[in-house]
Parts: C-alpha cells; structure tokens; sequence
C-alpha cells in the first residue's frame, strides 16, 4: 500500500531528519536504551505527531551498537559521532515514518493497493 500524506501537514508536530547526523544518533541510541542514555530528552520528542527518517535498520544497528559501546570514542564527543557517521553508508538507508497520532492519520490517504502473491 502507498499513502500520502494531505491537507495541511503543517499543523503536525514534526521531527524530521533528511540524512543520518548526531541528533538523529542520539535519538536512535536514547530510544533503544533510554534509561543508560539520556540525551536527547526524548519525552517532548515521543510526543510529535510525526516522526521521520533514515530506518535504524541492521546495519546501522551494528553502527550505533558499536557506538554506544564506545568503540568509536566516548558516546557523544565530536569523534565518536563522526565516525559513527561515516560508517552508515549513504546508498544503504531508506527512510521510514512513524505516524503517531490521530491527527496525523487524518491526514493520510490511500493511493495505491499493490498486490503480490507469497510462495
């Protein structure tokens, strides 16, 4: 199925990140282990209508993984986020949406029923 997002999306509270950076890491590594890490303060950010970008899939799992074990340098220091970054490959993620609240699912419609047949 593909929906689209209509009307006036801008009465949505939005979080949004178009490519992988240090508040879109450290939203991933707060929501996989909230209690060990506390930054950002996630609470106003769990609270949006919306919320967007690159999918924490796999691979990028074994990136922030890594990360968060200090691997890269201390959790949070310039180098450490740095390199985390440069490990998540560009052509890899695809981006997701978590449509979190009623008034944003008002605001979907339905385009397309793709059917496919499983083996």
């Amino acid at each position: 199925m593909r929906y689209e997002f209509s009307g006036d999306v801008t009465q949505a509270d939005c979080l949004v990140w178009d490519e992988p950076c240090a508040d879109w890491l450290h939203f991933v590594l707060g929501c996989r282990d909230p209690l060990r890490f506390k930054f950002p303060d996630l609470t106003p950010l769990l609270s949006s209508d919306i919320i967007a970008g690159p999918v924490a899939d796999d691979q990028v799992y074994d990136v922030v993984t890594a990360y968060s074990q200090e691997l890269y340098g201390e959790v949070g220091s310039t180098e450490a986020v740095a390199m985390a970054l440069r490990q998540i490959k560009p052509e890899v993620y695809r981006d997701q949406v978590c449509v979190k609240t009623p008034l944003a699912k008002a605001m979907l419609q339905l385009k397309e029923v793709v059917s496919f047949r499983v083996a």
